[in-house]
């Protein structure tokens, strides 16, 4: 793992989110909360919108891996973008007695879907397949 600190918000996410020896899942969740979608027959049925958020999750991970995705700015500067290497692929690794740690899996490209007490997988990445309008090219 990758010890360096490239942005001032990793140290806080880290002290925050990795050394705590209590639930993360109970104490330190964080959220969010997502838009409605704009198509509204997708909006309202659970499954359309699960197949649509993956499938925008999937080109925007294409993108990552890919390194397409343009810098955040803030009044045209760059902004720190290390961390969005944890997005996909990610681990939190418990560790006894010391903070945990975040594994990432480089070649992860699957997608796991947990559907009325069932787990499914699929592969949702492909090397040179995919781009990152999530057309493919062969």
């Amino acid at each position: 793992a990758n010890n360096t600190i490239g942005s001032y918000i990793e140290e806080f996410w880290s002290d925050a989110y990795l050394a705590p020896d209590t639930s993360v899942v109970l104490n330190l969740n964080p959220f969010f909360l997502l838009e409605e979608d704009p198509d509204a027959k997708i909006a309202k049925d659970q499954i359309l919108r699960a197949a649509s958020l993956t499938f925008q999750s999937l080109k925007f991970a294409a993108s990552l891996k890919n390194e397409t995705v343009p810098p955040d700015t803030i009044r045209g500067v760059a902004l720190c973008m290390d961390q969005f290497h944890a997005l996909f692929g990610g681990s939190r690794i418990p560790k006894v007695g010391q903070k945990d740690v975040v594994e990432v899996d480089p070649e992860s490209k699957h997608v796991a879907v947990l559907f009325r007490n069932q787990f499914y997988y699929f592969q949702g990445l492909w090397p040179s397949v995919m781009d990152e309008d999530g057309q493919g090219d062969g």
